[in-house]
């Protein structure tokens, strides 16, 4: 009798323990703020009206928010988890010069900001998380592949016609690409860096050749996601070298005027307009099998280049001269610089400024004939028919890659 009022008490007490625990405060509920930090080209304020969300981990469940003035978005009624905080929103062309001073051309911008894994626990909204963004220029016309390096042809002898530059369109819409204009951009002046030429010629870029798609009787539109092949020889190289691409189906050739060891024009290809050249025995593609092979791409009228001031190389005052463009028409722009035989990248041969190209690329030969592009990577973003975006951070350095695989048209899936 006695041991069972033992048992009794023992059970009262565990009972009266158990009725007085809060289960609820296993998974209290808690909040937190997420506080934008613009992108540091912003000179203005835009931090009111974004959608930040949060999307647990392992789960379906997404929260949202709307920041305020200051750029912060409150979230409560959280369960303690990992999120993850993402936000992303459109500028236009106008809002993006508003916000950046900067007028270089463009169909738009991407804000973009994420913190992965991030745990969200009590106590956290004693301070707010930081969420840094960034920003995605669009552009509709980009340049999507430099095949400037050539390789070695079958009887292992250098092999340089099969060089050619691929214009993509990532944008929603055809365009008509006549008018359109590659640039390439000057390279033989020895201490003519990007920052003299900021310095001398701030609102321009110095090329030294300027080609342009023909104002065709028919308009020459390309649909979203397609390209443009413009080569210095339109034919199959194949049959010289196995390692080089056919470029039979190139959209425009470039017309080689020279009278010995011109590049073979293809007749049933239109010819680039030559609107202007550093040397008049060099009409073709002056694209340095080792680099540096800066390109740039706009619109212009024959009018307009030639209205254009010229310069001379670095500390010259005679020889040859190169154009000035204004770089507010520029669409688009890579920097490939060469490479040196002690295994690095040569700075001295960047002429690009950071607002056009903030990076650089290259082909890890000091000489080339490597066979190696150097195309734009891929982006896990689609456009609004499934086609690819290719990424454009304005950095080339992470927006391109080398391979001796990707064809002509092709890109990474």
């Amino acid at each position: 009798m006695k041991k069972l009022s033992i048992k009794i008490f023992v059970l009262a007490i565990v009972a009266s323990l158990t009725s007085c625990i809060d289960y609820d405060d296993v998974t209290r509920a808690v909040s937190v703020d997420v506080q934008l930090v613009m992108p540091e080209e912003f000179t203005g304020t835009d931090y009111e009206g974004h959608t930040v969300t949060l999307t647990q981990k392992g789960k379906e469940s997404v929260f949202s928010a709307v920041t305020d003035a200051n750029g912060i978005a409150k979230f409560k009624d959280l369960i303690p988890d990992v999120y993850t905080i993402n936000t992303s929103w459109d500028l236009t062309s106008a809002q993006y010069n508003l916000l950046t001073g900067d007028n270089q051309v463009n169909d738009g911008v991407v804000v973009s900001g994420t913190i992965s894994n991030q745990l969200i626990t009590e106590g956290q909204s004693e301070n707010p998380l930081k969420l840094n963004t960034q920003l995605s220029i669009n552009r509709s016309l980009v340049i999507g592949k430099v095949y400037y390096a050539g390789t070695k042809n079958n009887s292992n002898k250098n092999y340089t016609a099969d060089q050619y530059i691929e214009i993509y369109n990532q944008s929603d819409d055809s365009i008509n690409i006549g008018g359109l204009c590659i640039g390439l951009v000057e390279s033989d002046s020895k201490g003519w860096t990007a920052e003299y030429l900021s310095a001398m010629h701030p609102d321009s870029t110095a090329l030294k050749q300027i080609f342009r798609i023909p104002d065709l009787e028919t308009e020459k539109w390309i649909k979203p996601g397609s390209t443009i092949v413009i080569a210095n020889s339109a034919i199959d190289h194949t049959a010289v070298s196995s390692s080089s691409p056919n470029l039979l189906d190139a959209d425009f050739d470039v017309l080689d005027t020279r009278t010995k060891n011109a590049y073979i024009n293809n007749p049933d290809v239109p010819d680039m307009e030559t609107l202007y050249t550093f040397s008049k025995s060099t009409n073709f593609m002056n694209l340095l099998n080792g680099g540096p092979c800066g390109v740039v791409i706009f619109r212009a009228e024959p009018k307009d280049v030639e209205s254009w001031p010229v310069t001379y190389a670095y500390g010259k005052t005679s020889g040859s001269e190169y154009k000035l463009i204004p770089n507010k028409v520029i669409i688009d722009a890579v920097e490939i610089l060469k490479y040196n035989k002690e295994g690095t990248v040569n700075i001295d041969t960047k002429r690009l400024v950071n607002g056009l190209d903030a990076g650089y690329t290259f082909i890890p030969a000091t000489t080339g004939y490597t066979g190696d592009v150097v195309y734009r990577k891929t982006s896990t973003r689609k456009g609004k028919n499934g086609h690819k975006i290719l990424v454009d951070t304005n950095n080339s350095t992470t927006d391109f890659k080398v391979s001796k695989t990707i064809q002509p048209r092709e890109y990474e899936e």
